[in-house]
């Protein structure tokens, strides 16, 4: 065995189950020993059957009481039942169509079983559990277990058994990447125990152990990767950029920029001039004026005689900004095009045959911008709103469009800059630390349940002084898994049209068709609607200045 192995060659796994591994991501024997459990279930501790609560999941070793009885109910429902004890009490057990389970025990038997237990009264009762006999090797019961993320044609003993064949065959080969003296300093144990450990912790310790020496491989992996990502992008040379008086962009604004969005375009500015590829992020709250950095650098663009391209993950954000870019841009006679998925054929290909020939100083759009048959002339600069909405083979297709031209992403995602250099250690990062003079302080408020009939009538109170509002949801529709307080999108919606049958209400979640999603985004940001019920599918930003409040239900899910 190699560690690059097809599963398929694995003891208990074939060509079919391999199949059901590949839809995991797993298809090779180092996937298979590196696709860790998703949860550990704690069955190492035993309780006496009077100990345990309604609900509690617990193990319990009892003696079989009684000879289990097999009933059939109807046609498709059989249940084996009966009785266990230990020396506090005593339980029912009830096995629905296994009847499979009266063959394979008797009164007498001890055995360990695991289940969640209900209490009614002085009864107590296990449905369905797992169990093993005294007899048997310790599997199921009696330790920590393993769950693993499944998929259909494979069983968590399918993936456990898989695992364990795999770590047998393997164990030897797993490499130890960290250098001796970093993994003796910061105390980490060895890559095989840690990889054994994660899959059969023998206790929590020894499961924290083997956890942290996997989190700090990862981390130091990444980290060598973005150090050599770095330093090859400070080797590639870039468009070198001619510094141009920016005060000729400055004075057409009706508003003086922020010393904020002033250090933000020196900065770029800076890297543009000085002959490296830029590769920065602009990072600011939701009205904080990235775009204003974004076209100060699209003018310097062409002052050099370059076109710039400008990428937003959906149409209606691609429109806003098509919008306000043309109206910082248009006393300089800007060509400007929009290019998005919606647009007919004709209209497509005419942005197109102008973006080839050269006839465009900008593109604002969607990921229409990086087609296969979308050519570029002059493509000096790149730049993404709301860049982690795009995978890095999105954004790296519109890079490749250029000859290595200049990369500006956009973020109003608040991110500690601790955090922001681990996650883009390949990009510089400039901060837009305050707002536009004039804006008004938000007020951010946490309200129990209580307070719903006055949170309902400043709903209405917004709206009928002509504002709008969010709503926003941790669920699309109700689960019966989950408790009953969540509240989910499509019934509070309903509650709220039941409520105001007078309001504008609609529901947006992210089950629903991207032009279904739009088409209620255009409404609400074109004051159709006065309040939209919706998931986290709104975070993107999307510039509504008219909504004046925003509530968060069950804010601690978020």
């Amino acid at each position: 065995m190699e560690l690059n192995t097809s599963v398929k060659y694995i003891k208990g796994i074939g060509e079919k189950r391999a199949l059901a591994f590949e839809k995991l991501g797993v298809s090779t024997l180092y996937d298979l020993i590196s696709f860790f459990p998703r949860k550990y279930e704690d069955r190492s501790e035993y309780k006496k059957i009077t100990n345990t609560l309604n609900g509690e999941a617990v193990c319990i070793h009892a003696l079989i009481a009684d000879e289990p009885r097999l009933s059939r109910i109807r046609r498709g429902l059989d249940l084996v039942r009966f009785r266990i004890v230990d020396e506090s009490g005593s339980a029912d057990v009830t096995f629905f169509n296994q009847a499979y389970v009266k063959n394979n025990l008797s009164r007498g038997d001890q055995c360990s079983f695991f289940d969640k237990i209900e209490v009614k009264g002085n009864r107590r009762s296990l449905t369905n559990p797992v169990y093993e006999k005294d007899n048997t090797p310790s599997a199921v019961t009696g330790r920590i277990f393993p769950i693993y993320r499944s998929t259909s044609g494979l069983t968590q003993k399918n993936i456990r058994e898989a695992v364990r064949n795999a770590l047998s065959s393997c164990a030897e080969l797993i490499p130890d990447i960290l250098p001796a003296d970093i993994r003796k300093r910061c105390e980490l144990v060895q890559a095989r125990f840690a990889y054994e450990s994660i899959h059969t912790p023998k206790d929590f310790t020894t499961l924290e152990l083997a956890r942290r020496r996997v989190v700090f491989e990862e981390l130091f992996i990444l980290s060598c990767a973005l150090g050599k990502m770095r330093s090859e992008r400070t080797r590639c040379d870039g468009i070198h950029f001619h510094n141009v008086n920016l005060s000729t962009f400055y004075d057409t604004l009706p508003f003086q920029p922020t010393s904020a969005q002033l250090r933000a375009i020196n900065q770029a500015v800076s890297d543009m001039t000085g002959g490296k590829v830029m590769n920065r992020l602009v990072q600011g709250d939701v009205g904080s004026g990235k775009t204003l950095v974004a076209a100060a650098l699209i003018w310097l663009c062409r002052e050099n005689g370059y076109m710039s391209a400008f990428m937003a993950p959906t149409e209606i954000l691609a429109e806003q900004h098509f919008n306000t870019l043309t109206g910082f841009l248009k006393p300089f006679g800007f060509r400007i095009a929009k290019l998005t998925g919606s647009m007919s054929a004709k209209e497509k290909r005419e942005v197109k045959n102008r973006l080839k020939s050269g006839d465009l100083d900008l593109v604002v759009g969607t990921h229409a911008l990086f087609t296969a048959d979308t050519e570029y002339s002059r493509l000096a600069l790149a730049i993404t709103d709301e860049q982690h909405r795009f995978g890095v083979d999105q954004r790296s297709a519109l890079i490749n469009k250029g000859e290595s031209p200049h990369v500006l992403v956009m973020s109003a995602t608040p991110i500690p800059r601790t955090l922001a250099l681990i996650i883009y250690g390949d990009l510089d990062i400039s901060v837009i630390d305050e707002l536009p003079p004039g804006r008004q302080k938000v007020d951010t408020i946490v309200v129990d349940e209580s307070y719903r009939e006055r949170l309902n009538n400043f709903i209405k109170k917004q709206v009928d002084e002509g504002r709008q509002v969010f709503i926003v949801c941790p669920m699309v529709e109700e689960d019966e898994d989950l408790p009953a307080k969540l509240k989910s999108a499509e019934e509070h919606a309903n509650e709220l049209t039941l409520l105001f049958p007078e309001l504008r209400i609609a529901c947006i979640h992210g089950r629903m068709k991207s032009a279904k999603k739009e088409e209620i985004m255009s409404s609400f940001v074109n004051g159709e609607i006065d309040v939209l019920v919706s998931t986290t599918v709104i975070e993107v930003s999307v510039d509504v200045p008219n909504a004046s409040l925003i509530i968060i239900e069950n804010a601690d899910r978020f």
